[in-house]
């Protein structure tokens, strides 16, 4: 969601209307890409942090010594998937993405009208 941040900071009074009126629509549908391509692979991702240690050569108060630093790493890891949740979940959301099709349509239409 990160770029949309961006492009509403940049955008026009309508503009950022819209978004703000259609962001749940764009959460639905991206649930829909990733549910559909769930179906298609035959299982999830999921990501994991993982953390990682590296030894380095540290000053602590003078004296050069070891220190252990920690970093994350984020990994993709396969789930299984009970498929036919995957279908009814897809089913709800596809009926879902049409009601919210709907509302965000007369919510643009009233951005347009509020924000000429």
């Amino acid at each position: 969601m990160l770029p949309l941040a961006f492009l509403v900071a940049c955008a026009t009074p309508q503009e950022r209307c819209i978004a703000v009126a259609s962001k749940d629509l764009r959460v639905v549908r991206a649930l829909i890409s990733e549910t559909e391509g769930n179906l298609e692979r035959g299982y999830a991702i999921r990501q994991d942090t993982v953390p990682n240690f590296t030894m380095s050569f540290c000053n602590q108060n003078g004296a050069l010594t070891t220190c252990l630093n920690q970093t994350t790493t984020t990994v993709d890891k396969p789930v299984v998937i009970d498929f036919a949740a995957e279908r009814k979940n897809l089913k709800e959301l596809r009926t879902k993405e049409r009601e919210l099709g709907q509302r965000a349509t007369v919510a643009a239409q009233q951005c347009q009208a509020d924000y000429p």
